[in-house]
């Protein structure tokens, strides 16, 4: 189980990457839907915040704190899907916590020595 878990970490720390790495190029697409929310100006922040999240949540001795940083990141796209009436994508970060959590739980834990 723990091989399974290391790799669907590694499959979601990639997507966090490409969708963080989306943001700091200013994607069309990001950018637009970024725009209908009116928080353009956290694309950046946003962005990097995505990328040393999912660094953290892939590599075993840093996961706790990157599952900690990619809940805080999900919890508030809930929210704000939420505040803009945006009901059908809420599952898609519904998604992600459920398997960063259950990786979480599967994955061996690193020794502090």
């Amino acid at each position: 189980m723990a091989k399974f878990s290391e790799i669907i970490a590694i499959i979601i720390g990639i997507i966090v990457l490409i969708s963080g790495i989306m943001k700091l190029i200013r994607i069309d697409i990001i950018t637009n839907s970024f725009a209908e929310f009116n928080i353009t100006g956290l694309l950046l922040t946003i962005g990097i915040i995505e990328i040393v999240s999912a660094t953290l949540f892939i590599f075993r001795k840093t996961a706790v704190i990157g599952t900690l940083f990619l809940t805080a990141f999900f919890g508030g796209a809930i929210l704000i899907h939420l505040t803009n009436n945006q009901l059908n994508i809420i599952p898609v970060p519904i998604i992600f916590l459920f398997l960063i959590w259950l990786t979480a739980h599967f994955r061996k834990r690193p020794s502090l020595i």
